[in-house]
């Protein structure tokens, strides 16, 4: 029932962003639309909010207008990067971004994004997929790079080693 909801919402908000070309063959982009029709993910906060993830940046949506989030080179608290793979609300209300390159947690707050280190780690990940575990444990999911585990402390991810030593590789998906 609720991915129906959700396709339904995702053809909803593509109407609602279709950009119309000009004479000139520019895109007019109106700040208060959708940043792209090609959204990537979904996720509703706590707060009511529905986060909508793109192929160019991160959108907002609060019932009557969207707030769209992109990337700002050497800005902090800046999203990461425009193309967003994953969002997801975790038990607490926090939202957690995954990027073509890493992976972010918002803070309402401040209204920023914090990066996660992913420790031993140094490339950037594509973060394709983030669950929480019935325990609790917020686990992502790096493409063909295995599943990291969110210290809420200390904003780090380290690997899941068990579960790579269980498989017998790092190639895991949709777990």
């Amino acid at each position: 029932h609720m991915k129906q909801i959700l396709i339904t919402l995702t053809s909803i908000l593509t109407i609602l962003s279709y950009n119309i070309p000009s004479e000139a063959g520019n895109i007019i982009y109106n700040e208060k639309d959708l940043s792209s029709s090609l959204t990537t993910a979904i996720t509703q906060d706590s707060q009511g909010y529905i986060w909508i993830g793109t192929e160019y940046g991160l959108n907002r949506f609060d019932g009557i207008s969207f707030k769209a989030y992109h990337h700002e080179e050497g800005k902090e608290g800046s999203i990461r990067n425009n193309i967003i793979r994953s969002l997801f609300t975790d038990s607490e209300g926090r939202l957690w971004v995954g990027y073509l390159n890493g992976l972010q947690l918002y803070n309402p707050r401040t209204d920023k994004f914090a990066d996660i280190s992913f420790g031993e780690t140094q490339r950037a990940l594509n973060i394709s997929n983030i669950y929480e575990l019935n325990n609790g444990k917020i686990w992502g999911e790096a493409s063909r790079m295995g599943i990291f585990e969110m210290d809420k402390d200390n904003i780090t991810a380290p690997r899941v080693k068990e579960l790579r030593d269980l498989c017998g590789t790092d190639n895991i998906i949709n777990l």
